[in-house]
């Protein structure tokens, strides 16, 4: 085995990602509108010795499942690529769902005690219809606009090699945009028997949710601008991680600052307002976390407590989104298991009178004789300063790469090729390894 800086830097990306969802679940342990661990608690009970002692069981078992978690994600470090993603995988998959079950066993424990002890709130009602009648003000979704020019601004500098960049952000951010107009548009949150809680709980989540919209395409813009600063600009492959990952990182940071900013405010106002007036939807929420409701005709429901939203697993689409959703959890190993099995099929250059062909997986490059314009054959392959678009494991090197001597080049070889041939065209320089 042997240490990886790009595979430290991806772990600690992922182990990152398991670090918010720690944070997030342990804020779960906190009453917010009357709710913890997903159980509605009538606030004359919250203190009870009962309550306390599943909470702090649940903190405990939470961060000894999150040590031994991350003790796991050490190994990933020292392994080469291919066998690193697939290693990852399924550790990120086992993670997600081994870091769940003492939250789960907290809820079917608190959902036990409050059936036992005959704690119930009011049950909800169909519609608020003084609610549906105000309009709350939010930041616009408008605001989008200015990142979405913005992550255009590569197509203007970088030609050929901004168009995937380029649409793929602006589609993203677009889609962000849209999201957000219909979260925007969609019925209010009825929480409480009480009009002005209600305005006042709906109020703080769409605005929280119009700063993470917004923010995040600001991000993206971000993104689109570092990556022709990358391309422009000579730099050491460790600054350009830096300049990849540290963004990464930063909107993580964003993100959960926002959520945990969220949840405080619904803690601290329901603490102040509410009493027991919260409407106790514990019997549509399986485990805490799945909604299942055929009275309600919605199919995106705002999550009780944060800003995260679920779908109606009562209704068709819901059923479609959550099947979808868990076949592409189950796949990830099986994601990860594929690319360690390609690493290990050979790389395969052919070079005829007509044309020299570059094969691996399929016809990745067929470049036609009459086209090249020069080959010259180098001992070793040019230092790589950072990949743009295609793959680059321990043994395998394809796709558009900026190189130390030749700038941006289509590349195709093997860590174990003996010799490297720089290919010419007009418009494209290739580096083949055979």
């Amino acid at each position: 085995m042997k240490f990886s800086l790009y595979s430290l830097f991806m772990t600690i990306l992922m182990w990152s990602g398991l670090l918010f969802q720690y944070v997030f679940m342990l804020n779960e342990a906190k009453f917010k509108k009357n709710i913890v661990l997903g159980v509605t608690i009538p606030v004359s009970y919250q203190n009870d010795d009962i309550i306390k002692n599943v909470l702090e069981k649940f903190k405990k078992t939470l961060l000894i499942t999150f040590i031994i978690l991350s003790l796991l994600a050490i190994p990933a470090c020292f392994l080469e690529m291919s066998l690193f993603l697939f290693y990852i995988m399924i550790w990120l998959m086992a993670a997600i769902i081994i870091l769940y079950i003492p939250y789960v066993k907290g809820n079917l424990r608190l959902k036990k005690i409050k059936a036992e002890k005959g704690w119930k709130g009011p049950k909800a009602k169909a519609a608020d219809l003084k609610l549906s009648a105000i309009d709350i003000k939010t930041p616009s979704p408008y605001w989008s606009i200015v990142p979405l020019i913005i992550s255009l601004i590569p197509l203007f500098l970088l030609d050929k090699l901004a168009y995937i960049l380029s649409f793929t952000t602006a589609g993203s951010i677009l889609l962000i945009m849209i999201l957000h107009l219909i979260i925007d548009k969609r019925r209010s949150d009825v929480v409480s028997e009480i009009t002005d809680i209600n305005i006042a709980l709906t109020t703080i989540r769409r605005r929280i949710w119009s700063y993470m919209f917004i923010g995040c395409n600001a991000f993206l813009a971000l993104y689109s601008i570092l990556f022709v600063v990358s391309v422009k600009v000579e730099m050491s492959p460790l600054l350009m991680n830096i300049l990849v990952f540290a963004p990464t990182i930063l909107l993580l940071v964003f993100v959960m600052y926002l959520e945990l900013k969220l949840r405080h405010k619904q803690a601290e106002y329901t603490q102040k307002n509410m009493g027991d007036s919260v409407i106790d939807e514990d019997d549509y929420w399986y485990f805490g976390m799945f909604y299942f409701n055929p009275n309600d005709n919605r199919f995106m429901i705002p999550n009780r407590v944060g800003s995260n939203t679920t779908v109606n697993i009562a209704k068709p689409a819901g059923k479609v989104v959550m099947i979808t959703t868990a076949l592409i959890f189950i796949m990830m190993p099986f994601l990860g298991g594929f690319i360690w099995y390609t690493d290990k099929l050979p790389m395969q250059v052919k070079m005829t009178d007509e044309a020299i062909v570059c094969t691996h997986i399929k016809v990745n490059y067929n470049i036609p004789m009459e086209e090249v314009n020069s080959i010259t054959v180098i001992s070793k392959p040019p230092v790589i300063i950072t990949k743009i678009v295609g793959s680059a494991t321990d043994k395998v090197f394809k796709g558009t790469f900026k190189l130390e001597e030749y700038g941006i080049c289509e590349i195709f070889y093997s860590r174990d090729a003996k010799q490297f041939y720089v290919v010419k065209t007009d418009d494209t320089t290739y580096i083949i390894g055979k």
